[in-house]
């Protein structure tokens, strides 16, 4: 009910206690997803006004940013790029990843806005990553995606591409390389994977 009267500080106070209740990754995977999921179906049917599933994403982003920031781990040395290609709709599962890979100890690059290909080229030739996860819009057909990865992993050597919001997951998109998931889920597998 917090959330709907915009109370934030309430909705927060409850959010957190499954926080400390689960740890991240599991409230992230069993409560605000799913709440954020319901929240747009809400919008869509006129359940819920938009103002109020905004609210709902925005609270668990700036949660997720500010688990994010006070979560010490130690840097391996390893670098990541996250980069949004597509909507904002998945903007929280990719703060959740980079909170999952700075768990690893990776050090990750994520910008929180719309970029290119270009863009991709000019953040790796400023800071060398080996681990890049994008996010690309799902109206990109599957085979123009899969020739982007392949490109990408022999341009900038890369080890591994986490391609997000495609629905067809199955098999090797770049010579073993990409990966696809669609889910919260699927983003903490691949992270446990590295």
């Amino acid at each position: 009910m917090s959330a709907l009267r915009f109370s934030e500080e309430e909705f927060r106070e409850n959010l957190v206690g499954f926080i400390r209740e689960k740890g991240l990754t599991d409230a992230y995977l069993q409560v605000f997803h799913p709440l954020m999921q319901k929240a747009r179906v809400l919008w869509l049917t006129d359940c819920i006004s938009k103002p109020q599933e905004q609210f709902i994403r925005h609270v668990i982003r700036t949660i997720l940013i500010s688990e994010d920031i006070s979560h010490d781990a130690p840097v391996s040395g390893h670098s990541a790029a996250i980069i949004n290609l597509g909507d904002t709709e998945f903007e929280n599962n990719l703060v959740f990843l980079k909170f999952l890979l700075r768990q690893k100890g990776y050090n990750v690059v994520y910008t929180e806005g719309t970029l290119n290909a270009d863009d991709i080229r000019g953040i790796h030739s400023v800071r060398p990553f080996s681990v890049l996860a994008i996010n690309l819009p799902a109206s990109e057909p599957d085979e123009e995606v899969k020739g982007f990865c392949s490109d990408m992993a022999k341009e900038l050597d890369l080890k591994k591409i986490l391609v997000l919001g495609r629905y067809d997951t199955s098999g090797a998109w770049s010579n073993g390389k990409a990966k696809a998931v669609c889910s919260p889920a699927g983003l903490a597998e691949w992270a446990n994977s590295l």
